[in-house]
């Protein structure tokens, strides 16, 4: 039996494949692959990509998103905004979420290769610059993500709820790169306070049109003074804990 495919997927429990423009043939509940192009997963972009850059492809879909809305724009419509063909786009982003996942990855990185051996021996000024840049970095999208942020943000969202682990997995890794050894404040829970943190500034960045990002540059520094002084207040457990010393 001869399966025809423009695009196949398929999986085996080493590696996934993906398989262009091929047919698959079964025989005897065997499988062989006769194929023009044979990627593993983590080639397959730069295949599709040809060069092109992430940011150059998710730069449009964010401004088209800005104008039509995050949940009025379909996944049809967001691929035409670029150069890519609707299966090579559907290679990139299966749905919508991973639209959103992929442009995080793509900041966390650029994160990463900044701050891996370049940040503040204070904890505090160390996550302020961090939280900075990544605003910097996404302001070029910012209104494609306010027009996310008011299309998911106080709704039941799947693609918010699909998104959610990246986000904490991001935050988890803005939080490796603070000295936390001096950093009492984010010994405890901290990618509870880093996600406070992370969602209060947010909300302020968004509408933060000043051309230096003040507001935004304020708003981070009290709520993280914010976080430093609870972290600091005694807490139950302690006063049980000195009362029996």
């Amino acid at each position: 039996m001869i399966l025809p495919s423009h695009f196949l997927i398929f999986l085996n429990p080493n590696l996934r494949y993906i398989v262009d423009r091929t047919e698959i043939h079964t025989k005897n509940d065997r499988v062989s692959i006769q194929h023009n192009r044979l990627y593993s997963k983590p080639n397959i972009w730069r295949a599709i990509m040809n060069n092109t850059s992430l940011a150059e492809i998710l730069k449009p879909i964010f401004d088209f998103v800005g104008v039509h809305g995050w949940n009025d724009s379909s996944l049809y419509a967001l691929s035409q905004t670029t150069d890519l063909g609707l299966a090579d786009f559907h290679a990139l982003f299966p749905n919508k979420a991973e639209i959103l996942k992929k442009f995080g990855t793509m900041i966390d990185q650029e994160i990463l290769s900044q701050f891996a051996d370049n940040t503040s021996d204070d904890p505090h000024d160390a996550l302020f610059d961090i939280l900075m840049t990544r605003f910097e970095l996404m302001t070029p999208y910012k209104k494609g993500i306010l027009a996310i942020y008011n299309d998911t943000i106080g709704h039941l969202s799947v693609d918010l709820i699909k998104t959610l682990p990246h986000i904490l997995q991001s935050l988890s890794w803005m939080g490796s790169l603070i000295p936390q050894q001096n950093y009492d404040a984010f010994k405890k829970f901290p990618t509870l306070k880093l996600s406070y943190l992370y969602f209060q500034t947010t909300r302020t960045w968004l509408w933060d049109e000043t051309d230096e990002l003040s507001l935004t540059m304020v708003e981070i520094d009290e709520r993280l003074k914010e976080i430093e002084q609870f972290s600091a207040r005694p807490s139950i457990f302690s006063f049980i804990t000195n009362f029996f010393k």
